[in-house]
């Protein structure tokens, strides 16, 4: 498969580094093409080992912001993310892709494809959410919920927590998140690494398997 991975920002912290590396890896492993889609402003480092596409559209933080520059920032951020998923839509009409997977999404993001043309992409959309708390996990279940009519809109949620979620939903998957590729490389983690997997973390390989089965429609769903 053409497997779209795109990311709306800055990669700042290790753990964001080593998840994209990690999934454009295991899933290069398993003979798929990965392509990196960024805003064209957004530096990619290491990350651009592999195929990078630009989308029109700078991507703006409101981090550093405060009162109404961080309410500008938000808005333009907002009106760049539905160009962004227009493009990533004509990518998937054009047949460039055969799915696209969000990384880093959270219940804004799902909330935001709804009102774009993305919602109705004729191949899987598959959004990862991480560091979910039992306040974000109701907005995202919400938004999952409403998403349902959107057959190929499909929400995974990297948790621990088996009840995160107050009923199932055809679109929305658990999965135990995946034990990182820097606590495997380096001895210091060893006991890390041991301990990750007492509490089910996934080897990548076995994440990656899943996030596959889940855009082939082979996983079957026990959220």
């Amino acid at each position: 498969m053409r497997i779209g991975i795109f990311v709306d920002s800055n990669i700042y912290n290790e753990y964001e580094k080593i998840f994209v590396s990690l999934l454009m890896n295991e899933l290069s492993k398993r003979e798929h093409e990965i392509l990196l889609y960024l805003p064209e402003n957004i530096k990619c480092d290491d990350l651009c080992l592999k195929k990078v596409v630009r989308l029109m559209g700078k991507s703006e933080s409101s981090n550093l912001a405060s009162g109404i520059k961080k309410l500008i920032s938000y808005i333009r951020f907002g009106f760049s993310r539905q160009g962004w998923f227009s493009q990533l839509f004509l990518e998937t009409e054009k047949k460039s892709l055969d799915a696209v997977i969000f990384p880093f999404a959270d219940y804004r993001c799902l909330r935001a494809v709804q009102k774009n043309s993305l919602r109705d992409a004729s191949v899987p959309i598959v959004f990862l959410i991480h560091n979910l708390s039992a306040g974000s996990a109701i907005k995202v279940f919400r938004e999952a919920k409403k998403m349902s009519r959107c057959k190929n809109l499909r929400v995974v949620a990297l948790t621990f927590d088996g009840h995160l979620f107050p009923q199932k939903l055809g679109n929305l998957f658990l999965t135990y998140p995946p034990v990182q590729e820097a606590d495997m490389e380096t001895t210091y983690i060893k006991e890390k690494l041991l301990e990750g997997v007492k509490q089910k973390s996934l080897l990548p390989e076995a994440f990656v398997l899943r996030i596959e089965k889940i855009i082939n429609a082979e996983y079957v769903n026990k959220s």
